[in-house]
């Protein structure tokens, strides 16, 4: 799938490629990840698919950058 197909899926915030040459998807919400991967494997077989929750680092820059109440 192109970049920008990945962005338009409902749930993807932002998609970053690795050095790796991996594709990784920020997802507004973990319960988008199986219609995900349900649609990108329809084209057929993906050599890896791995759903991880945000990293301590992330949270807080989520945490610290939000308006305060």
């Amino acid at each position: 799938m192109k970049d920008e197909d990945l962005l338009a899926l409902p749930g993807v915030t932002h998609l970053k490629k690795t050095k790796d040459g991996l594709t990784v998807l920020d997802l507004s919400d973990a319960e988008y990840g199986k219609e995900i991967f349900e649609v990108v494997t329809k084209e057929g077989y993906i050599s890896t698919f791995s759903q991880q929750p945000p990293t301590l680092e992330e949270i807080f820059r989520l945490k610290a950058g939000a308006p305060h109440e």
